[in-house]
């Protein structure tokens, strides 16, 4: 375990702090795989809100142990969630974390460049019609209640695709033509999922209103 270039840890812990959220951070500058990391330690009885960032992945994966690759650059990490709601809710906390990345890309970038990032279903994000960032949900159900949800983000940020993924994926390095902070980035994304997830929690009428709302 060890730091990430671009990625300060501190500043991202005390940034996420102000808004109320309070989380564990580990650092890997390689791992197999977040995702994997983060279900082992959620059956040891990690915290909610423990987070997993790696640098690379060697064995990353996506939707149907699909290989995802991870250089360096990349924003990868899994943090796990400990909701306490039936099973049949676990796919809406897939549009929950589109959603909330959807809008932390657009409100920190849409103004620059006047195009938004977009939802497809069910789990990515595109920009102009290519893939920028992948979406998993893996839970651990209990009768029919989830007993806690490891939550994967990979995202195209600084990192270089081979020539074979640049028709159909892009990074915001390359939208934006600098680098980007990893930090900023997580702190952004963050900020907007636990807003949306603790609307989502609360449930009823209102709470429907708001996530409606939200998906304009």
């Amino acid at each position: 375990m060890d730091g990430i270039a671009n990625f300060d840890k501190t500043r991202f812990l005390a940034r996420i702090k102000g808004y109320g959220i309070k989380a564990q951070v580990f650092l890997y500058k390689k791992i197999i795989s977040t995702q994997t990391k983060g279900k082992k330690e959620a059956e040891k009885g990690a915290k909610e809100r423990t987070i997993i960032i790696a640098s690379r992945q060697s064995g990353g994966y996506g939707t149907r142990q699909k290989f995802w690759l991870s250089q360096k650059g990349g924003l990868w990490l899994s943090f796990i969630l400990k909701p306490q709601i039936k099973a049949e809710k676990a796919q809406f906390l897939q549009f929950l974390l589109c959603l909330a990345m959807r809008r932390a890309l657009n409100k920190a970038f849409l103004k620059q460049l006047k195009t938004k990032f977009e939802i497809k279903p069910p789990n990515d994000i595109l920009y102009k019609g290519k893939k920028i960032c992948g979406i998993l949900v893996e839970t651990s159900i209990v009768g029919d209640i989830i007993k806690w949800a490891v939550c994967g983000i990979g995202i195209n940020v600084n990192n270089v695709l081979p020539k074979e993924m640049q028709e159909s994926a892009i990074s915001l390095k390359e939208i934006l033509k600098k680098e980007i902070d990893l930090s900023d980035l997580a702190t952004a994304f963050f900020i907007e999922f636990f807003k949306i997830y603790g609307v989502f929690l609360k449930g009823g009428k209102s709470a429907e209103l708001k996530l409606k709302n939200w998906q304009l």
